[in-house]
C-alpha cells in the first residue's frame, strides 16, 4: 500500500480554487491501457499526473501537465 506524492511545484492551495486529488484511471483491460508501469491521476487545480508504479510501495511522478488558466 502507498500513497501518491501531492505536486509540489507551485503552492495550489495559496493560488486558490479546488486543490486535491479528483480522479485515478485504473489500467483496466476494458479501456485505455498506457503500460503496466503507468497510472494518471488528474488533480482539480493541478492538472494531469502521471506516476511511475514499478515499486508499487513508491510511486514517482514522472510526468505532469498542468494547463494555463485563461481570465474571465
Amino acid at each position: 500500500m502507498a500513497t501518491f506524492p501531492v505536486p509540489t511545484e507551485t503552492d495550489y492551495v495559496k493560488v486558490g480554487g479546488h486543490f486535491g486529488p479528483h480522479n485515478i484511471h485504473e489500467n483496466r483491460p476494458v479501456s485505455f491501457v498506457s503500460s503496466g508501469d503507468l497510472i494518471f491521476a488528474t488533480y482539480q487545480s493541478a492538472g494531469v499526473r502521471a506516476y511511475d508504479i514499478r515499486d508499487e510501495r513508491r510511486p514517482v511522478e514522472v510526468d505532469a501537465m498542468v494547463p494555463s488558466v485563461s481570465p474571465l
